[in-house]
């Protein structure tokens, strides 16, 4: 005879087994919400503290390179981490070239730099660049950097109101780093551009720049003289416009490039040849006042379409190539004003053409 089971009571409030429960539920709600709460409010705190700052110094060191030091640090779940007064030395590398950055403000996905002042203080040797250590060191597959109102000085130009947004994006051979937005006021113009730079096995991409008005400096004469002779030796006064985009790799580079220069261009090596060969001193000490040239780059060669140079006595026309190192291979021709002016001795070789040969910097002039 099977007798049915009568169903258990539950337990009374006053049992143990029901206290005990109680006490475990209420433990692991108190325990997760003190520590959401200590989360939450503890790591803004151990933000502040000398240890947390000593941490992130030593992390931020071994992406940039360069010894860092952070004089403030608060961390806020709404906005981020903020590094304020942080001065970057120089690195092994550039020794002389240390920055100092008012505020950085870091999220997972962006980082926003606001009063960047850097100093180059050593020579920029030429070379193949390679992006920067950080960007390699760059966790996250994609990352931005936003630049907000940085300052530059180097070698005699002032670069103020840097702005510029870089987007880097982290694969698994390459790293890309795309550059947008980027303006600043260079020695009194205006220069704005952007890039798509690609480092695998070297570096290679795409660069636009535009620049208007900006105040010659002797290094930007040597930069322009390594395609445009008539500023190789010479003392440059005056503005400068560049509009130019370049692309394939370091090796090879390639593009387009247009250069305008009013001001006084006195001392060319290109003259000096000109003047020796033809025998007439004042070819020698000509001064130009307008340099226009048309460039088409390919492979590190610029070759010379149509440029353009002029003074207030008439005008020349050169065509030909220059490489990076200096070498080229270019021919001069003088319009009918500019020989009645200077011409002398040889006017007929002036109208017709002189052949400038060997390195930038001393070419020789050939005579038919």
């Amino acid at each position: 005879m099977h007798h049915a089971r009568r169903p258990q009571p539950a337990p009374r409030k006053g049992c143990f087994v029901w206290r005990m429960t109680k006490k475990l539920v209420k433990f692991a709600a108190v325990s997760a919400f003190v520590t959401a709460v200590g989360g939450f409010f503890g790591l803004p705190m151990l933000a502040k503290t000398d240890w947390a700052r000593a941490r992130v110094e030593r992390t931020a060191t071994e992406m940039v390179g360069s010894p860092v030091h952070v004089g403030s640090m608060t961390l806020s779940w709404r906005t981020g981490l903020r590094l304020a007064d942080v001065i970057v030395d120089g690195s092994l590398e550039a020794p002389d070239t240390p920055a100092a950055i008012r505020e950085i403000v870091v999220t997972l996905n962006r980082t926003v730099i606001r009063g960047a002042d850097v100093a180059i203080n050593t020579p920029v040797e030429t070379g193949v660049p390679a992006v920067p250590t950080c960007c390699r060191r760059i966790c996250l597959p994609t990352h931005e950097v936003v630049i907000e109102g940085g300052s530059l000085a180097v070698d005699g130009a002032v670069v103020s109101d840097l702005c510029a947004r870089i987007e880097v994006r982290k694969r698994k051979d390459a790293v890309t780093v795309m550059i947008s937005d980027a303006s600043a006021k260079v020695n009194g113009g205006s220069v704005s551009g952007s890039a798509e730079l690609i480092s695998r096995d070297g570096l290679s991409g795409k660069v636009v720049i535009d620049a208007s008005r900006v105040g010659m400096t002797d290094r930007l004469a040597r930069l322009l003289a390594a395609y445009v002779p008539a500023f190789a030796g010479a003392r440059a006064e005056g503005v400068v416009d560049v509009r130019a985009t370049l692309e394939g790799s370091c090796e090879k580079p390639t593009g387009r490039a247009e250069i305008a220069f009013d001001g006084r261009l006195s001392g060319a090596g290109m003259m000096q040849a000109l003047g020796a060969a033809t025998q007439d001193s004042r070819v020698g000490s000509m001064d130009l006042t307008r340099v226009a040239a048309h460039l088409q780059i390919e492979d590190g060669r610029a070759t010379h379409v149509g440029t353009e140079l002029r003074n207030a006595d008439g005008a020349a026309r050169m065509t030909g190539w220059v490489d990076r190192a200096g070498s080229l291979d270019v021919v001069v021709t003088f319009d009918h004003a500019m020989v009645h002016a200077y011409g002398g001795k040889a006017e007929a070789e002036l109208l017709e053409g002189v052949r400038l040969v060997g390195y930038s910097g001393s070419p020789q002039a050939l005579l038919d």
